[in-house]
């Protein structure tokens, strides 16, 4: 599934010599560029809050310490990559990550903009609770599995009707269970 996109682009674009590469190379480069930004914003907040926190630092080696925590956040990043040919599609994983921790962040960041009496136990278990309920939404189990489209292009012609599969009757799942990984988190539709 993760392969229509640059299928259709080595196809359709055959004929500009270059075009193809040039568009596979920026959409690498858009990605890396955003997974290079996450590992320093991470070893920034990881270092400055939580490591600055408990220990005194000299400030000499806070370069060197968000250095080696932004290769370890990426190293974690490359596990992660290696996992996500387990997850099904990479889109939907990563969707379903940034909806399930997304939408309890941004009920945290609502609190903190809205009110004046909320305290920092009282926000921390409002974090954990949802986080943990969203997880168990979006990774739960059983659930039905989604129907997909054939994807198969060899000996197509132009006027081919496409026989669409038909769905497993969701009623028979819990509930929370059918909520699509679209709706866990109003963070997914910025």
């Amino acid at each position: 599934m993760d392969q229509l996109m640059p299928f259709y682009v080595v196809d359709a674009m055959r004929s500009v010599p270059g075009l193809a590469g040039l568009f596979v190379a920026g959409i690498f480069s858009a990605s890396l560029s955003t997974i290079s930004a996450a590992c320093n914003a991470l070893a920034a907040v990881t270092l400055t809050d939580y490591v600055g926190r408990w220990f005194q630092v000299n400030p000499s080696y806070v370069p060197w310490l968000t250095k080696i925590a932004a290769c370890v956040y990426g190293l974690i990043f490359l596990a992660l990559a290696f996992l996500a040919q387990y997850l099904g599609g990479v889109l939907q994983a990563a969707l379903t990550i940034f909806g399930a921790v997304g939408g309890p962040l941004l009920g945290v960041f609502t609190l903190g903009m809205f009110t004046t009496f909320a305290n920092e136990l009282g926000a921390s278990f409002a974090l954990l609770s949802g986080m943990a309920l969203t997880l168990w939404m979006s990774f739960g189990g059983p659930r039905p599995a989604p129907v997909k489209l054939p994807v198969l292009v060899a000996n197509c012609t132009h006027n081919v009707t496409l026989t669409t599969p038909t769905p497993t009757d969701p009623s028979s799942y819990f509930y929370l269970y059918r909520i699509s990984y679209m709706w866990t988190s109003p963070e997914c539709f910025k």
